[in-house]
């Protein structure tokens, strides 16, 4: 008859690379916000689209860089990104009109 310890296997981890313990989609999340920050970089929005859109749409990606370096959820990491896309909407809007924040 086997033992126990036969039936359930040795208490050492295999060998090798477990690939199930990363968090891919924390690393996902990173790698696509850095990759949309270089792309963003490389077409500049400000060209194509107009100022206050360019400026809510740029911190999105930021957002995704957040949720994969920390442990916050993905909800509390876009709220984030879009709470800065809200605010630079709004002083973009306000530079635009005249109202100058910073001197």
């Amino acid at each position: 008859m086997p033992s126990k310890r036969d039936l359930i296997g040795s208490k050492n981890p295999p060998e090798g690379v477990r690939w199930t313990d990363f968090r891919w989609r924390r690393i996902v999340a990173f790698v696509s916000g850095l990759g949309s920050i270089m792309l963003s970089l490389w077409i500049d929005p400000f060209r194509y689209v107009a100022d206050c859109v360019a400026a809510g749409v740029v911190p999105m990606p930021i957002g995704g860089m957040i949720y994969g370096l920390t442990d916050q959820s993905w909800r509390t990491a876009m709220l984030i990104a879009a709470s800065v896309g809200v605010g630079n909407v709004i002083a973009v809007t306000l530079n635009a009109t005249g109202i100058h924040l910073l001197l």
